[in-house]
């Protein structure tokens, strides 16, 4: 195995591209669809609104009721899919290359560059979210802007902070590094289950408590608890990430 196919290791340039495409072309479909649902949901409100007020019935709307709560479904999906998808790719085809382990182990000071290769991998659909996310509050801000009547709006100053969905990005971003280095953790781990079943154990603990903080079956009071609890599991997994690939290949 050459050294250019141990950091790809799962595909070549042509491929590479095609995946980008695809992977833009997805999220770029998943924005345009939830753009146009919070439109359509912001005109409703609006127009609900209107219509009590006709009436002289008191709405209680609040300045958040303008504004969707899905966390970006659609491309919090995108996201999971594509990120699987690579932890299992770029280990898992390399894995048909013979004697790959012994190759990596002759290649002196390497193991650094085989590990950055692929958190690159697993954590560029995750970045692509990010900046997803980041546009779609944008595009929500703008438009309830300049479609939600002055009467509508409280005109104080905080009201740009109400409309931050309820997980920031920074939560976002924790999120999305514990279930990448969960899933990379995972995927080599399973290649020689029997080499790191510890490291198996963590990497399962990871996407687990991942789902559970995310869904907030496990629920904290204050937010930086919630960030400790985050940042505790991100350094466990990648110290177990680190010790697999320099102890156990």
């Amino acid at each position: 195995m050459t050294e250019r196919n141990l950091v790809n290791g799962w595909c070549d340039a042509k491929t590479i591209r095609r995946f980008l495409l695809s992977a833009l072309l997805l999220n770029i479909t998943a924005w345009i669809l939830e753009a146009a649902g919070y439109r359509n949901d912001l005109e409703n409100a609006i127009e609900k609104v209107k219509l009590l007020e006709r009436a002289d019935v008191t709405s209680g709307a609040e300045v958040c009721d303008f504004l969707q709560k899905d966390y970006c479904l659609f491309g919090l999906m995108c996201m999971v899919f594509l990120t699987v998808f690579l932890g299992i790719v770029v280990v898992h085809r390399e894995s048909f290359k013979e004697n790959w382990y012994v190759t990596l182990r002759r290649i002196p000071d390497y193991r650094g560059k085989y590990l950055k290769a692929k958190l690159s991998a697993v954590l560029f659909p995750g970045t692509l979210y990010v900046l997803y996310y980041a546009l779609q509050w944008l595009f929500q801000w703008g438009m309830y802007c300049k479609h939600t009547p002055e009467g509508l709006r409280t005109g104080r100053a905080d009201e740009l902070w109400k409309l931050v969905p309820i997980k920031s990005i920074g939560e976002i971003i924790l999120y999305m590094l514990l279930f990448a280095l969960s899933i990379l953790l995972g995927s080599l781990v399973l290649r020689r289950i029997k080499k790191d079943i510890p490291g198996g154990i963590v990497a399962l603990g990871g996407l687990v408590m991942t789902v559970l903080l995310f869904t907030e079956a496990i629920w904290f009071t204050n937010a930086w608890e919630l960030l400790a609890v985050l940042l505790f599991l991100i350094s466990i997994v990648t110290a177990f990430l680190v010790r697999h690939v320099y102890y156990k290949l």
